[in-house]
């Protein structure tokens, strides 16, 4: 996919903030810290998202604008520890939120679910799936930082994961190396189409 524009558009934590122009969307999900950020900033080759080393940054929708055709979406990132429970709950019904809105309007046409492959899948990330699932939404998977692993232990890691969560359709990502790139639009051409 060629990128002949992108843009940060819009940061919201309702409905009311979200963009009118109802341009398709691919929503990012996924634990904090899995390089959300980083990737969009790869894929659109622009520094549009804030990318930080602390876990938990994004506390809003955030909404870029991607060729004027359609939108990628950043969620809040879940399961991270260091927050209180009511500030997780916040962003769970934040999330909720997007998800209701955006689905009613049949805007949203898929899901990018973002994994560290060195991190272990669990029951946040099993959760996920389910949700997609159970709302109909088509989902990818997007394995970040493969440049952190060996080749070998890259594999064992996204085998390990697949064994523990119905991860379907995936990609490797490296915002490091740009790895994954094409692959990513491609997916990205493939939800806006069939979503």
């Amino acid at each position: 996919m060629r990128i002949l524009s992108a843009e940060f558009a819009a940061s919201a934590v309702k409905d009311a903030g979200f963009p009118k122009d109802r341009l398709p969307e691919v929503a990012l999900i996924g634990r904090s810290n899995v390089g959300k950020s980083s990737l969009i900033n790869v894929f659109t080759g622009r520094k549009i998202a804030k990318t930080s080393s602390t876990p938990g940054k994004t506390r809003t929708v955030n909404f870029y604008r991607i060729n004027n055709a359609f939108y990628l979406v950043d969620l809040p990132g879940l399961g991270y520890a260091k927050v209180s429970a009511t500030e997780k709950k916040s962003w769970e019904r934040m999330i909720g939120d997007y998800f209701k809105d955006r689905l009613d309007k049949g805007l949203l046409k898929g899901a990018l679910i973002i994994l560290d492959p060195r991190r272990e899948a669990g029951e946040t990330e099993a959760s996920l799936y389910n949700w997609a699932a159970s709302l109909g939404i088509q989902a990818v998977t997007v394995f970040t930082k493969s440049d952190k692993l060996s080749r070998g232990k890259l594999s064992s890691g996204i085998a390990k994961i697949k064994r523990a969560v119905p991860a379907g359709a995936s990609i490797t990502f490296s915002s490091l190396t740009g790895e994954g790139r094409d692959a990513l639009g491609k997916k990205i051409r493939e939800l806006l189409k069939e979503g």
